[in-house]
């Protein structure tokens, strides 16, 4: 009922300013009212907890400096927590403007500078009868590694009241990079010392436990396991659209997937695929499945110098023909040049030889 203001931090502690761009954008979209608007007019969001969200919903890419001053950012902090009270504008302002990365060495420079952890203090500063508590725990995602956090959610939502808090497991999972995915496995190893894809089989169950662990698994494992499930079974015959699916426009992590479906099922991926299908269909799949990328396409496609498949090819650029300028006092022959000869006009050639024939003949009647 009402605002859930915990999905809330959860999801604006951790977008990336990009994300949190475009997901402005799809909320207006979708909704017809911008973000920023939508939010202030919930009454569960007031306060210092209002103008800090408001401020994490307005990230912009743009607004975000490459090199920011971390001396005057310490010292904005330092002033916002010492004397009477605290400036949480202050703190608003420096925090809300930074992606992750600029935050930890935020963190490194206060504590060279002072001697003290950043995160600790804000929170003694931020902890009262009359603070906000939901404008504290923001505050504290914000000074917090961002893989660390969402580990730090991913447990929350297993420890849930009566079951799993399911969209605080989605919302942490899904529209995750692999890079992004395998540093979110390893801290949730370092805090809980547990595996996360074991803590998704004991909590969840059925289709939807298989789904989120396809989310976390890395990308060649749930697609070998696919390729897997679409074999015939005893009742069931070869899913052809899933093999096709599944098999197409992996040249560059073909071996790898070769690799994981023998891991998987203990079989050869193209032996499995002989047995299983004939014709030319089983001709075309197994030359999909025998390729082998060329050594260092992963890092020729990452860096831009080849293009894959799936894009479509740049356009091409026009051939230019250079043409050599003329040579000084122009080319020989030419109009105005040594050796240039006028051309006869043939009509008035013409008209001279009739002319010439008549006064002949006229003379010869004579």
């Amino acid at each position: 009922m009402g605002t859930d203001c915990k999905a809330l931090i959860r999801l604006m502690v951790t977008c990336t300013p990009e994300v949190m761009n475009k997901t402005r954008d799809a909320y207006a979209r979708l909704y017809g009212t911008d973000l920023v608007k939508a939010m202030s007019s919930e009454w569960k969001v007031g306060g210092d907890f209002k103008r800090l969200l408001c401020a994490l919903a307005k990230k912009h890419p743009d607004n975000i400096m490459a090199e920011p001053d971390y001396a005057v950012d310490v010292k904005v902090l330092r002033d916002a927590c010492e004397g009477l009270g605290t400036d949480e504008a202050a703190i608003i302002g420096v925090l809300s403007c930074k992606t992750n990365d600029q935050v930890e060495q935020l963190k490194e420079a206060y504590k060279v500078e002072h001697g003290e952890l950043l995160k600790e203090r804000v929170k003694s500063e931020t902890t009262g009868l009359f603070e906000s508590e939901n404008f504290r725990n923001c505050l504290m995602g914000l000074l917090t590694n961002r893989e660390t956090q969402i580990a730090f959610y991913l447990k929350e939502a297993f420890d849930g009241w009566f079951a799993n808090d399911d969209w605080g497991l989605i919302s942490m999972l899904v529209h995750r990079t692999e890079p992004e995915m395998k540093k979110i496995i390893q801290q949730y190893t370092v805090v809980h010392g547990a595996s996360l894809i074991a803590d998704l089989r004991k909590n969840c169950a059925g289709d939807y436990e298989k789904a989120l662990v396809a989310l976390v698994a890395p990308r060649a494992r749930t697609i070998a396991r696919g390729i897997k499930a679409a074999m015939s079974g005893w009742i069931t015959s070869t899913n052809k659209g899933a093999l096709i699916g599944l098999l197409t426009h992996r040249d560059a992590e073909m071996r790898t997937l070769r690799l994981e479906f023998e891991k998987e099922t203990g079989k050869s991926l193209v032996k499995v695929l002989k047995d299983e299908c004939s014709g030319e269909f089983e001709n075309a799949l197994v030359a999909l499945a025998s390729y082998t990328a060329p050594t260092g396409i992963a890092s020729r496609l990452e860096a831009g110098t080849e293009i894959s498949p799936d894009e479509a090819p740049p356009p091409k650029v026009p051939d230019v023909v250079y043409v050599m300028p003329p040579p000084a006092g122009g080319y020989p022959g030419a109009m105005g040049q040594a050796g240039y000869k006028k051309k006869k006009n043939r009509r008035s050639d013409s008209g001279s030889s009739s002319s010439s024939s008549s006064s002949s003949s006229s003379s010869d009647e004579e």
